[in-house]
């Protein structure tokens, strides 16, 4: 995925699963040998491919037929008024 879609997503790689519905997230060690994070991002849908648009866009294409997905970055206010980071779709 692009280094520059979001900080928190440098040199990490998304990987699709028509079987689980999901995307994933992942991030390697410097010799791709090792896993050092990897986070499931749920979509409910079995996710054919996936594609990067505008900077701030992740669009999917799901199994059935035409359906698209696209997952959008947002800016989610905490309770303290810190802004953090956030996705919705």
């Amino acid at each position: 995925m692009p280094d520059n879609f979001d900080d928190y997503w440098q040199n990490n790689y998304l990987i699709a699963s028509l079987y689980g519905n999901s995307l994933y997230r992942v991030k390697f060690d410097n010799k791709h040998s090792k896993i050092l994070f990897s986070e499931k991002i749920f979509i409910g849908e079995r996710i054919r491919d996936v594609k990067f648009y505008g900077g701030d866009h992740i669009i999917l294409a799901f199994e059935r037929g035409l359906d698209l997905g696209i997952l959008k970055k947002k800016a989610a206010v905490e309770a303290y008024g810190n802004k953090k980071k956030g996705y919705s779709r």
